[in-house]
């Protein structure tokens, strides 16, 4: 519930950081996250998954004390690195940023790394509510920020930096003291031993899901770099501003429905009964998501466009490419757990590692030759949404289902977007 929350909130925040703050600046922000979002994986090394399996919470802690080394580490690495290198988190000539904006690459890394640690020992003592207070605090204070900091700073990238900022080190506060109310501080002092048997005991995380995590970072961080180098920092914000505003609902729905699922299915060990399951969830998406997402992809442009401002106007030519790919998401985002519980996580994460790196060299050949921007975000968008139907194909093939159904309800999928679309276009004539 917190989670949903906080995305709920963090969707609020974009009209308002649109009408604040010039695309550009949105362009700024992105590339910080790139650069703290790939240590990201290597900072808590997966452990944060393993930590609830534990046998005793003393070896809990140890692995709470592994993830935290690695943070103190990293972050320390990336602040002199963005103290020593001006132009790291700049593509294509831009000016320099100051010293005390770049530093808001480690702060970030710092503070999300500690708050996924903190959250781990929460989920293990299974103190959910305070899990949902720490997401909520997050979203909120977001928003907070994005309302006051403008009128403190104006609309510059102090504003738009301390909006995010303050977000997250106050969502790492709250969790933080949740999880020492918790006993996670408990017995302070582990040996360096203790600490080396948990994290080989746990090896598999680092090994298979760290590579996993870095792919997935290296390819959305990839095509940011592209973009601000290819495009400009303008595109590169309004590309990443119009998929937030789009794929926070998606993954609002995706998180829900995946965990209801997951949970209900693993609770059968009968295999007919977890296709049955399946099934019955996928029908009516198959259904309606398709439908829904060709009709908004040609009614929601100009409604979006207007509620982000003059600034954003270009964002109307944005939307239906990436609505289209945001409902193929949809029906297959939920799904992601089927390889766990047929016992396939190889083939997922070769299917996961495959789509990144085909995506990447598309978006490079699509910059090299010389693709418009409205052209390259077009293709990239349409390639990820045939990718999606395919890793859809695998994931119900792995659960049981045969040739012809599942191929009858892929094209089940791409009509009912057709008929979509073709309603939107007749629909968007008259507004």
């Amino acid at each position: 519930m917190g989670a949903v929350l906080s995305r709920a909130f963090l969707l609020l925040t974009v009209p308002l950081v649109a009408q604040n703050f010039a695309p550009e600046l949105f362009g700024y922000w992105q590339i910080i996250l790139a650069v703290a979002t790939v240590a990201a994986p290597l900072a808590l090394l997966r452990y944060d998954i393993a930590v609830p399996l534990e046998a005793d919470d003393d070896s809990a802690r140890a692995l709470l004390a592994v993830m935290l080394l690695a943070t103190a580490f990293l972050t320390g690495l990336l602040t002199i690195v963005c103290m020593l290198t001006p132009n790291l988190v700049l593509i294509g000539g831009a000016a320099q940023l100051p010293t005390h904006v770049r530093l808001a690459a480690p702060i970030y890394l710092f503070a999300t790394s500690i708050t996924a640690i903190a959250s781990a020992w929460l989920v293990r003592q299974r103190h959910y509510l305070a899990l949902s207070l720490s997401n909520s605090a997050l979203g909120v204070t977001t928003l907070g920020g994005a309302l006051l900091f403008p009128y403190i700073w104006g609309p510059s990238i102090e504003a738009l930096f301390g909006t995010f900022i303050f977000g997250v080190i106050v969502g790492m506060i709250v969790a933080v003291g949740a999880a020492i109310r918790a006993g996670a501080l408990r017995n302070p002092y582990i040996a360096v031993s203790r600490m080396i048997i948990s994290a080989k005991a746990y090896r598999v995380y680092p090994i298979y899901s760290t590579p996993y995590s870095l792919s997935a970072v290296a390819f959305d961080r990839g095509i940011q770099f592209i973009l601000s180098t290819a495009y400009g920092l303008s595109s590169l914000g309004l590309f990443y501003l119009v998929r937030q505003i789009l794929f926070l609902p998606v993954n609002v729905c995706t998180t829900a429905l995946r965990q209801v699922v997951f949970g209900y299915t693993a609770s059968s060990g009968n295999m007919a009964t977890r296709k049955q399951i399946i099934g019955s969830v996928a029908k009516p998406l198959f259904l309606v998501v398709p439908f829904a997402s060709g009709f908004a992809a040609y009614t929601l442009h100009h409604p979006i466009a207007l509620l982000l401002g003059e600034n954003w106007m270009a964002a109307a030519d944005l939307v239906p490419p990436m609505v289209l790919h945001a409902g193929t998401l949809t029906i297959t985002a939920w799904l992601d757990r089927v390889f766990d519980l047929f016992g396939r996580q190889r083939l997922s994460v070769a299917l996961q590692i495959g789509s990144d790196f085909l995506q990447l060299a598309l978006a490079f050949a699509l910059a090299a030759y010389g693709f418009a921007f409205i052209e390259f975000v077009w293709a990239v968008s349409m390639f990820a949404g045939a990718y999606n139907l395919l890793w859809l194909f695998i994931a119900l093939r792995v659960a049981g289902f045969d040739w012809a159904v599942t191929a009858l309800w892929l094209a089940g999928v791409v009509a009912f977007a057709l008929i979509g679309i073709a309603l939107g276009v007749t629909v968007a004539r008259y507004i």
